[in-house]
């Protein structure tokens, strides 16, 4: 299993959008091998004019085994594949390539035959044989991909994965646009490539990868620019403007760029005026309808410590989250990787860092599947996470993101506009967040456990997702020390339970699961 930090790092110093990719990307080129040991070379097919069908999917997806065994890809190489390969139809149209590739790169050769592997110690279970066709059990005879882990993380940052499957047609032009789960002879129907025929145009093939939230300069990220012109491209204009910036700034670009190729250029930072818009936009075009994008920025103003904690309870993929903090000149001053030491399903961490000195920083937060703490939509259960910073007391302060777990995200940026310095928070705060429960999930009692470092007040409640408190308890004044409560959850419904516990007035949450 990569280490979702590594993908955090790369987010933010490198400006990559994980985002699924706009229709008019850029298709970066690759080779993969199929299952009869032949390389297929994705430029190769598109310079001989074919348009490619890109199948990106898992061995254990169920959505993906459903597409798979539908028969769209195998109808698509029969009715259309290249002219005399097997099982392709004499009167085939000879203009389309078939391409299925495992993108998850722990897939060995066994999985794709079905059988279950083992990974880090947990089993995962293959969907079927991959290389049969469903119906027939024949071996099938259109490509059929399983490359390294390497290769198949490039692939998977090339093509913006965020989740399997997703089917791409890829145009002779080399641009790429998502089709979805579609039958064969939509997708066929749909297909509209196009060659260049002016002798200049340049378009934008990335949407805007920079920042969006600063209270000072922001990193504007890369542009990749693409020569759909026919003549080579030696020099254009990049323009950003806008009532977001103080300054317009240019930057121009020189090279020789033959058609249908690209180039990144770096956007560098510029300083926020206010929030608003800025528009990008590259000249030296006799189309320039395809060459601006428009992007909001916000700058923010609100006054914060330099004393952060961040609370997440978790959804059922702890393993897939991570977050840091950055200062204003791209320098790393605090993160945690939950894909080391991950923490248990549904657990609650809260986590206190104290800036270095007072700026601006950013916090940001990355999902490495894509869909941030939503589980529900995989029939489990939400998380949910808030930022904030504390005063010398732990007080609040302001709030720097707020999360209810019912949206999607590969990664949320969030701007920290620290104006005050805080020295420490005191012990107590941190105690009164050491708070835990186990077993959970539970189908039964747990114990929930709780430290305090002086004498305090303590209650407990126990709060079900409909807001009802279905159990409370006003422990009184206990003196400093390690407690441990048994809840009894045995005449409770299954569901999502919210544990708060209030020491002096201050409120710490756990989440807990009960099981039937």
């Amino acid at each position: 299993m990569k280490k979702i930090l590594l993908l955090l790092v790369a987010v933010y110093t490198s400006a990559l959008s994980y985002a699924q990719l706009t229709p008019g990307s850029h298709a970066y080129d690759f080779t993969v091998t199929d299952q009869f040991g032949a390389q297929h070379n994705l430029y190769t097919y598109l310079d001989a004019g074919m348009t490619v069908i890109l199948d990106i999917s898992a061995t254990w997806c169920g959505p993906c085994w459903n597409y798979h065994t539908s028969g769209t890809m195998d109808e698509l190489w029969a009715m259309h594949g290249p002219a005399g390969a097997p099982g392709v139809d004499p009167a085939t149209t000879n203009d389309v390539m078939v391409i299925w590739i495992d993108g998850d790169g722990i897939t060995t050769d066994a999985s794709m035959i079905g059988q279950t592997i083992t990974v880090n110690g947990q089993q995962v279970p293959s969907q079927g044989n991959w290389l049969l066709n469903s119906t027939t059990g024949a071996p099938l005879d259109y490509p059929v991909c399983n490359p390294a882990a390497a290769d198949a993380d490039l692939i998977n940052a090339d093509y913006a994965i965020g989740y399997f499957p997703t089917i791409y047609q890829i145009c002779p032009d080399r641009s790429v646009t998502e089709i979805g789960q579609i039958g064969a002879a939509e997708a066929y129907a749909g297909i509209n490539c196009s060659m260049p025929s002016l002798p200049t145009d340049v378009a934008f093939t990335t949407q805007y990868n920079g920042g969006t939230t600063s209270c000072g300069s922001v990193a504007l990220g890369t542009v990749t620019i693409k020569n759909y012109g026919v003549d080579n491209l030696t020099s254009c204009n990049i323009n950003i403007a806008g009532n977001a910036l103080s300054a317009p700034i240019n930057i121009p670009w020189t090279g020789n760029l033959a058609s249908l190729e690209v180039v990144e250029v770096d956007l560098g930072s510029a300083n926020l005026a206010q929030t608003g818009n800025i528009t990008i936009t590259v000249s030296a075009d006799a189309n320039p309808s395809n060459s601006t994008m428009t992007q909001a920025l916000t700058k923010v103003t609100t006054p914060s410590t330099t004393q952060v904690h961040v609370q997440i309870n978790f959804d059922n993929y702890p393993e897939e989250c991570a977050w840091a903090i950055f200062d204003e000149a791209g320098t790393m001053v605090a993160n945690k990787d939950y894909s080391v030491n991950t923490p248990a399903d549904a657990a609650t961490v809260n986590e206190f860092t104290s800036l270095p000195a007072t700026g601006c920083y950013t916090f940001i937060i990355v999902d490495g599947y894509g869909d941030g703490l939503h589980s529900s939509q995989w029939g489990e259960f939400d998380g949910s996470a808030f930022v904030k910073t504390l005063d010398n007391s732990g007080n609040p302060v302001s709030n720097v993101w707020i999360y209810d777990g019912s949206t999607d995200y590969s990664f949320v940026e969030a701007a920290i506009n620290a104006t005050q310095t805080v020295t420490s928070v005191s012990e107590l705060t941190l105690a009164e967040n050491t708070l835990s429960a186990y077993p959970n999930p539970t189908n039964n009692q747990t114990n929930v456990n709780f430290m305090i470092t002086t004498a305090s007040e303590v209650k407990m409640s126990v709060i079900n997702m409909l807001g009802d408190v279905v159990m409370n308890n006003n422990f009184g004044t206990l003196a400093a020390g390690n407690y441990n409560e048994v809840v009894n959850f045995s005449n409770m419904p299954a569901g999502l339970y919210l544990v708060n516990l209030n020491v002096n007035g201050k409120v710490s949450t756990l989440r807990l699961t009960v099981s039937k």
